[in-house]
């Protein structure tokens, strides 16, 4: 330094914000900004985070058999010894699916249905699992022979939605042999 100027080929130990007129920022105003970015991107998460489904889980459908037809009103009930079957399959069936009940609470259930039913329970949140579901109607079409396709429109007092399921009669009467789809 020379009279107080700097050298132009002397090198600079000062920072370049001050060298160029500017102010710097100090590691106080540094934390700040990284506190106040945490903030930002931790509301960000918050209100870009999708709401809990008002369904419980899917069931995946089951492929190579065809799916029921539409619901519809009385020409397409069931028989009554089917429709009590599907009910009472359906009352374990759902509080199965709720979290409510094991796979043995489930009636009317071919073996091999019941089978993947006892190996486990589905994962559930505590608001699904609080949710009381009814079959609020029951509709059914009949390909043939001993096979009944029906589906079933659940209310949970949140959402409404149909579950199909194939019931086959044998000799021990109605079973559900397949839940193929819930939508």
């Amino acid at each position: 330094m020379r009279g107080g100027q700097a050298d132009r080929g002397a090198l600079s130990v000062t920072p370049l914000a001050q060298r160029q007129g500017r102010r710097s920022l100090g590691r106080g105003s540094l934390l700040v900004l990284a506190v106040l970015a945490a903030a930002v991107l931790g509301g960000l998460l918050l209100v870009t985070r999708s709401p809990e489904r008002s369904a419980p889980p899917a069931t995946p459908r089951v492929v190579g058999y065809p799916v029921p037809g539409p619901m519809s009103d009385v020409p397409n009930a069931p028989a009554p010894a089917a429709a009590a079957a599907a009910r009472a399959f359906f009352r374990g069936y759902l509080a199965y699916l709720y979290g409510q009940a094991g796979g043995s609470q489930v009636r009317d259930a071919s073996p091999q249905l019941m089978a993947l039913l006892t190996r486990g329970r589905p994962s559930v949140t505590a608001a699904t699992r609080s949710r009381h579901p009814v079959v609020v109607a029951l509709g059914a079409h009949e390909p043939g022979g001993n096979v009944l396709h029906v589906t079933a429109m659940i209310s949970d007092g949140l959402s409404r939605y149909p579950i199909r399921i194939v019931m086959v009669h044998g000799p021990r009467g109605w079973e559900t042999s397949q839940v193929v789809s819930q939508e």
